[in-house]
């Protein structure tokens, strides 16, 4: 080795730089620096430091220079667009999904006014060590150092910071970084990075199944779902490959749930699904927005209700209430797995129930490429931006435009379900757009003392709440709105408002910036027919696929869906991307350990959590084996249909409860 300074220099400087910039992002991200956590992430940094000096050291001097430059800068860079990102999009990002990152691209603005001053002390140790070593020839170091024992030694120093990652029993998440901020904050910004791009290569998902060893009982209660598993058996027994095997078994070995005295409600009904972009409670206004607050207030208001986001935020919320699976927070699911059958998936379930399938959308698949995984899903027609004439807006486009050009699409069909995909409460909020501007006379007679940018965002719900305005008058004037259930639920918080105005301006009876409830949305169900209700029992976009298809009566295996009909006696989970979930319970966060509610039984904590690591396990087997390409005959089970049954106990129930108010009134 003849250039032993650039040794010294870059492992001085890379270790420098990593500890600093480690500290300061613990600092901004968790709140916290010191803990067991930090010793490790100091460790790995060590580790860094002493290869990237060995590597710079082989190189000519010229090139050891320039990578020394770009070590010294990249982690410092990076932390601050990990802190820019999640600050717009409310979630870390992994490398393996940085396509998603065109959204900032596309944004430059809003991302830049998610930055705050106090992270420009990230480039603080960068910028030291660098001005430090301009004066320094890398040269003039006159001792020899033998790579060989620096390389010893780094392998020896990773070894340590490995061993306390199993001393912790951390090995589940080092293996598979499913979770980025808990592996932020166990491992490191630099080491989660070279294990988020390595974990492609490593098979380390381990599921635990718990067999059902003993045989049901044959029961005649009608409301017992019965599903006859014999040819799913013979196909377990007979498959070769073992992830479809792993798969087979855990599905089949998950608990059911059975029919219940909403089964069937809207049994024949054609049925309207809309994703709303940004939809929040601040877009409820009686004076500005009355449809919206009528189909709140008199239609089904699930009031504790949660919009996971993932990370591909719209297209993840989509995806999971379509083939209610948990996404991989380190890809974009939906476009990397576009491709696979998804038999089970919602528009499939409805096609086999002889409905028309569609969906409708007002911008193309620049994002998301709903075209070919909708069609994979049973959507029998599809049309966006690229089929429609929408007319093209500066901040995204009328869904009052889209409804009007929609509706004639599937208003006539004899049975129909269809989806529509808004665009029009997207950002920008903070500069011009069209839809921005149009109602802002009337809001301004209003609310004339609202900041800009909520009257912006306010403008943009009056568009969508005029496209609902409409879709019920068309359906009415089609003598088929009590004949059609509407639902619709939000993707999002609308970024780039920040949470506090959010909070703000929301007026509900429930403080937004309190634990995970900025993550609160909206999921109501209309149907004139039905009197208003309201649901308070925790729920999430994961339960809306299998409380639909109940419902409607839709033949369906709950065992193949991560969430559960609201109206069944399963516990709801709210899965969280993070590992964070709720439940009527409480709260658990995954980072700290805490949980937040009543006093749970011993275990409980630990008997979700596992499971959900589970399901999210599975779920990435499904993705990655297609699985449901090769066991298509399981997703459409053959039950008897015995939702006659359920209503007639209904109406005895309703017979015997007027019979007894009656006979109560005659005695007073």
């Amino acid at each position: 080795m003849n250039k032993n300074g650039i040794f010294v220099q870059t492992a001085l400087r890379c270790f420098i730089v990593a500890v600093c910039s480690e500290l300061l992002f613990r600092l901004f991200s968790f709140a916290t620096v010191f803990d067991m956590g930090l010793i490790r992430i100091t460790l790995f940094s060590a580790a860094y430091a002493l290869i990237a000096a060995c590597i710079c050291s082989v190189l000519p001097l010229k090139a050891a220079k320039v990578l020394s430059f770009i070590l010294n800068w990249f982690l410092p860079v990076y932390a601050v667009f990990q802190l820019g990102y999640n600050g717009l999009m409310g979630h870390y990002i992994s490398l393996k999904s940085a396509g998603q990152g065109t959204k900032v691209g596309d944004y430059i603005e809003p991302f830049m006014n998610c930055l705050r001053p106090e992270w420009l002390l990230l480039f603080v140790s960068p910028l030291l060590t660098g001005l430090f070593t301009l004066k320094t020839k890398a040269e003039r170091e006159g001792q020899r150092f033998g790579l060989a024992m620096f390389l010893v030694m780094a392998l020896l120093v990773n070894s340590i910071g490995v061993y306390t990652v199993h001393a912790a029993q951390l090995d589940s998440l080092y293996n598979d970084p499913a979770y980025i901020a808990k592996g932020f904050q166990e491992f490191g910004l630099g080491r989660y990075l070279i294990r988020d791009m390595t974990s492609g290569f490593r098979n380390t998902q381990e599921i635990a199944i718990e067999e059902n060893v003993e045989e049901a009982e044959p029961s005649e209660d009608p409301q017992i779902r019965k599903i006859d598993d014999t040819a799913w058996i013979a196909a377990r027994d007979a498959e070769q490959d073992e992830t479809i095997k792993t798969i087979d078994s855990y599905l089949m070995n998950r608990p059911s749930t059975n029919f219940n005295e909403m089964t069937g409600v809207f049994e024949g009904k054609n049925f309207v699904y809309l994703l709303v972009e940004s939809l929040d409670y601040m877009a409820f206004d009686e004076q500005l927005t009355p449809t919206l607050c009528k189909l709140m207030r008199e239609g089904w208001n699930f009031s504790n209700h949660y919009t996971p986001r993932y990370t591909c935020t719209t297209g993840d919320t989509g995806f999971i209430t379509e083939v209610d699976l948990i996404p991989d927070i380190t890809i974009c699911t939906e476009n990397d797995f576009k491709d696979n059958a998804w038999p089970n998936g919602i528009f499939q379930q409805f096609a086999n129930a002889g409905y028309s399938t569609s969906a409708f959308h007002n911008w193309w698949d620049e994002y998301y490429e709903r075209r070919t995984y909708y069609a994979n899903e049973g959507c029998q027609v599809y049309k966006n931006y690229d089929d429609l004439p929408i007319q093209t807006l500066t901040g995204w486009q009328s869904d009052l435009e889209l409804m009007e050009l929609s509706v004639p699409e599937f208003i006539n069909q004899d049975k129909f379900m269809t989806a529509i995909i808004t665009s029009a409460m997207h950002y920008p909020y903070e500069k011009y757009s069209v839809l921005g501007t149009r109602y802002l006379d009337e809001i301004n007679e209003v609310h004339p003392d609202y900041p800009d940018a909520v009257k912006s965002y306010l403008s943009k719900c009056m568009d969508f709440d005029a496209a609902m305005k409409y879709l019920l008058d068309e359906l009415e004037a089609a003598g088929k709105l009590e004949d059609t259930v509407i639902m619709f639920f939000n993707d999002h918080h609308p970024f780039e408002l920040d949470e506090q105005t959010i909070a703000d301006y929301s007026f509900t009876d429930f403080d937004r910036m309190e634990d995970l409830n900025i993550d609160r949305g909206q999921f109501i169900i209309y149907n004139a027919g039905q009197p208003a209700q309201e649901f308070t029992g925790v729920n999430s976009t994961f339960d809306i696929l299998p409380t639909m298809l109940n419902l409607f009566n839709i033949s369906y295996d709950p065992r193949l869906y991560m969430g559960a009909d609201y109206f069944s006696s399963k516990e709801k989970v709210v899965y969280m991307p993070e590992g964070d979930w709720i439940t009527d319970m409480g709260i658990y966060f995954m980072a700290s350990g805490e949980f937040k509610g009543r006093e749970p039984e011993q275990g409980y904590k630990e008997a979700i959590s596992k499971e959900i690591q589970n399901m999210l396990n599975i779920s990435k087997m499904i993705f990655k084996s297609d699985y449901f390409k090769n066991r298509q005959f399981i997703t459409t089970p053959k039950y008897e249909n015995t939702a006659p049954a359920i209503e007639a106990r209904r109406q005895a129930q309703a017979a015997a409860e007027e019979r007894i108010e009656e006979i109560t009134e005659g005695t007073e």
